[in-house]
Order: structure tokens, then sequence, then C-alpha cells
């Protein structure tokens, strides 16, 4: 590793060659190395070079178009993070002269605009055959479609990294373009995306099994349980998030709480409100099928089927129950005993702390309650106290966990 020893040249012809011919992987990040022609010595010095990292070096491309083109034949990855490339089309011709085996590209903040995504996308050039890892993390990227045009054809891209760029959504591929065919692993954090329609676009994503997603303004008053839940429950083939493993029993129970959530959303609005519901919750009719059970529960209840007393609709779910138990995990509860209760799903959050306060002797500012459908699942946060126990997918069986507010 040569990173930061301010190397500036390479050396006389066959000097390297003769020290260290078998480097396979190579350094060079923020040294003092200004044109490209000095990095092309290295192909005949280091003929089984793989890895090169020429990262803080501002290198101007003053190679002679005329002369035989060198190339790097077996390099495979090449990083060019924070090197002031900010042109696309420059980058690309780059790779493509002179990185023929190229699989793995980082070019990370280097400024680069959707406009030099664009001007790519009117080019002819091309390296992307065999390209299959590309990073453009920390760019000034704000248009997915900037991206569908540029990099969306590339057929071997599977894993894209745009952490920390600007984009405000994420537009679903049309079924005819084939755009992102091989793409399964993709990074969003630290992006400005707002709704949960980027998340439901990603089910338009044919290969899609990994993402990565946070800090972004749709989660910002979510926690990390819920957002985690709502992602699951929406991208019906994601596999990994957050490089976390998504196992069958959490999605089975994200997206059954995911359900109930919408079912209740719906009751709450006005009839003929489907369309919205259907716009607003694409995989719903998908959900339904998936899990008759807690859809002809909600249909009973809303239509009154089963039950005694007038009518149905809004009226009858809301006298709805779930049975939970209260599980204490705060210090400063005058018991600890668990308490078995019936709750109706229109019961709001504020209110089940009024039960807890009577109980347990907690007030409502000491203490914070979260929901889990089973021991192994994952907790969610009911912190909206004016939000039902429905919205929160409150069920049967489940567990309203009490603890202090740190």
């Amino acid at each position: 590793m040569l990173q930061g020893s301010q190397v500036a040249h390479i050396g006389t012809t066959g000097e390297l060659f003769r020290v260290a011919p078998n480097i396979v992987e190579l350094n060079l990040g923020f040294n003092l190395l200004a044109s490209w022609s000095e990095v092309l010595k290295l192909s005949a010095e280091l003929p089984l070079l793989e890895h090169l990292t020429l990262s803080g070096n501002i290198l101007s491309y003053d190679v002679d178009v005329d002369a035989p083109r060198v190339v790097f034949p077996t390099v495979h990855t090449l990083v060019m993070n924070q090197t002031h490339t900010s042109s696309w089309v420059d980058l690309l011709r780059i790779c493509r002269d002179h990185f023929p085996a190229l699989r793995q590209l980082h070019a990370a903040s280097n400024a680069i605009t959707n406009q030099a995504m664009q001007l790519d996308a009117a080019s002819p050039l091309s390296c992307s055959s065999a390209v299959e890892v590309l990073d453009l993390s920390h760019n000034e990227l704000s248009d997915w479609s900037s991206l569908t045009a540029s990099i969306g054809s590339w057929p071997r891209l599977h894993t894209l990294s745009l952490n920390g760029n600007r984009l405000v959504q994420v537009d679903p591929p049309s079924a005819s373009s084939r755009s992102f065919a091989a793409l399964s692993s993709l990074s969003l954090s630290d992006n400005a995306i707002v709704a949960w329609s980027s998340v439901d676009a990603l089910n338009a994503f044919p290969s899609l099994e990994a993402l990565r997603l946070t800090k972004n303004p749709l989660l910002t008053n979510v926690g990390a349980a819920e957002a985690r839940m709502l992602v699951v429950a929406r991208c019906a083939a994601l596999q990994v998030f957050n490089s976390s493993d998504i196992r069958p029993k959490e999605r089975q129970d994200a997206e059954q709480m995911y359900l109930r959530r919408i079912l209740h959303e719906q009751s709450s609005l006005p009839a003929g409100s489907d369309k919205v519901i259907q716009l607003t919750h694409p995989r719903l009719a998908q959900l339904q099928a998936l899990y008759p059970d807690i859809h002809a529960a909600h249909e009973a209840a809303t239509t009154g089927l089963g039950t005694t007393g007038s009518g149905g609709g809004p009226a009858a779910l809301a006298k709805s129950l779930a049975k939970v138990t209260f599980v204490v995990m705060s210090m400063n509860a005058t018991t600890m005993d668990s308490m078995v209760k019936s709750l109706p799903l229109s019961m709001t959050v504020a209110q089940v702390k009024a039960v807890v306060e009577k109980k347990y002797g907690l007030r409502p500012a000491e203490h914070q309650l979260s929901f889990r459908a089973s021991k192994k699942a994952m907790p969610i946060a009911l912190d909206d106290d004016g939000g039902e126990l429905g919205y929160f997918g409150v069920q049967d069986g489940g567990e309203l966990l009490i603890n202090d507010i740190w």
C-alpha cells in the first residue's frame, strides 16, 4: 500500500517490474499523480495487476489518441473516488479504452450530475458489457431517469451504490425496457426519498434481493423496527435489508401486520376509496390472497357477520377486540406481573397508556409502548399517542411491551 506517500511518478521503465512483478493489488490513493500517461506506465510494469486504486489523485487525460492503445488486461477493479472526474463520459472512455476486463468501478465523490449522466446516454460510448459493481455514492444525482438512461441497460450490473446523493424518488422500470434486469443489490441511504411509492417501485426490479435504506426523509419519523417491517412487507422479493437477512417468519409477521394496517386504514376512509388504497398499497391484493383468514376476519367485522348488535361497516370494526399480554420491562413499575387484556382495536395509544398508569403506576410521560406479534418478532414502537391499535397491527396473542423512556 502506497496511499498518501507523495508518489508523483512511476519511475524508470522496467524498475518496478524487476522489484515486484507479481503485484495484483495496488493502492496509489491520495498521492501526487497528475496524468494518465504516468498511470498507464503501470501496465507494462505490473502484468498481473487486478485491483487498482487511484482515489484522491487529480488526473488529466493527456494520452495521445493516435498512439498505440495501452491497456490493463487483467484489472477487474478500478477505484477512482475523489478524483474530480465529474465528466461521466470521460470516465467511461478511460474505462473502455484502457480497462477491457473491468468488472467493478468505484467513482464516489466526483460531483457527477444528472446532466453528465444524460450526456452519456446520448453518446456511443460503452464500457458496460462486463461491469457488475458500480459505486456512484456521494455525487450530485437527483433524477432516477438519468440513471436509467445511462446505466439501466448494463446487462451484468448486479450491485449499485447510490448513497449520499440527492435522489427524491425511484421510478419502476417498464416491463418492456428490461432496465436494471440483473440488479440484485441497491444502496439508497442518505438521499432525499420522501414517498413510499419509491419502495413500492422496487417490486418492478426483477432480480432485486438486497436493499440498504437509511437516512431518508421518508423514515425521519418512523422507528427502526417499524421502518423495517414496512419495507419488508412492501417489497415481496427482498431477502436482505440493511445488511440483515429477512427470515421467513419475519416476512410473514411483517406482511400480516402491514395487511391489518391497510385494512384498518381502508375502514376509516369513505366508501369508494378502494382505488386510493390500491394506489397507496400496491401489494394489497397479493397480501389478501396470501392471508385469507385476515381478510375474512376484516370482512366479517366490517359487515357485522357473526356478530350481534346493529349494522356493520367501520362501527363494527371499532368493536373488534385483540387479546394481548402486557409485559412489564420498566424498573419503575409498582408490580412486574403481566396482565392479559382484550383491547378494542379502535383504542388509541394514549388510552392504553392510561391503562398502564392505573395498573403499573407509570405516568404516560415515563414509559413507552411497543407491540410484537410473537416472542421472536421484532417489536414495533407505538410512537403516536393518537394512533389506534388497529393501525399498528395489534392482534390477538401478541404482547404489549412497557419500557422506560431513556
